[in-house]
């Protein structure tokens, strides 16, 4: 243990004292080059800042957390709508079928195809002369020409002619129309009267003149 002297008495103590024991004077006061050693006071610990990033860093990470939140949002509220609109569909009344009604179409003023064009009823119920009124008030088939011999095929077809007062020029034709009370002929141009046909007695003739030909060729 060193000893060292008072500054004030002079007086020899520790150099570990804290005071002289005689004076009273502090030793920490004592001079180095009087032999003493300087009592240096405890340091006093200084607080490390936390590590902080740069502002740039910052301000990228608070938008980023701005996006992030919104995006939460948004998402919640599109969850929240899809509910939503789920809980209303299935809330909905359903829609029963509307049946339809079958309504039967309105009966045609066309005869039918099948009937038997040469019925006295037909003939009789019709203002058109001839056993074959039908070649002048609709379009004939085939199906209404099945059957017929080339005679009646030929007087159907003629029978049109006779209607719009054509004079004819063969015997047997002449024969067979003479014997017909509602028969009259007075224009033997054939061209002029076939000028006054109707679309049905243009297609008909047309169609009875083939289906002769190819009968005869049978």
């Amino acid at each position: 243990m060193a000893l060292i002297k008072c500054p004030g008495c002079g007086a020899l103590i520790s150099s570990k004292a804290a005071a002289c024991h005689i004076c009273g004077k502090s030793v920490t006061s004592i001079p180095e080059e009087m032999g003493g050693e300087e009592t240096k006071p405890a340091p006093v610990p200084v607080p490390v800042p936390a590590p902080t990033l740069p502002l740039g860093v910052q301000q990228k990470s608070s938008n980023a957390s701005k996006l992030i939140v919104s995006l939460l949002i948004t998402l919640i509220v599109l969850i929240i709508g899809l509910v939503v609109g789920v809980f209303l569909l299935l809330k909905r009344p359903s829609r029963q079928p509307v049946e339809q009604v079958y309504q039967a179409p309105a009966e045609s003023s066309v005869p039918d195809k099948r009937e038997d064009v040469d019925s006295p009823s037909r003939t009789s119920s019709s203002n058109i002369p001839g056993i074959y009124p039908e070649g002048s008030t609709r379009y004939l088939s085939e199906y209404d020409l099945m059957g017929k011999s080339l005679w009646e095929l030929k007087v159907m077809r003629n029978e049109i002619y006779a209607r719009h007062h054509y004079i004819f020029k063969s015997d047997d034709l002449i024969d067979y129309f003479a014997r017909q009370s509602w028969y009259t002929g007075y224009d033997s141009d054939a061209k002029a009267v076939a000028r006054t046909f109707n679309d049905y007695e243009t297609q008909n003739i047309y169609l009875i003149r083939s289906y002769e030909r190819a009968l005869k060729h049978r």
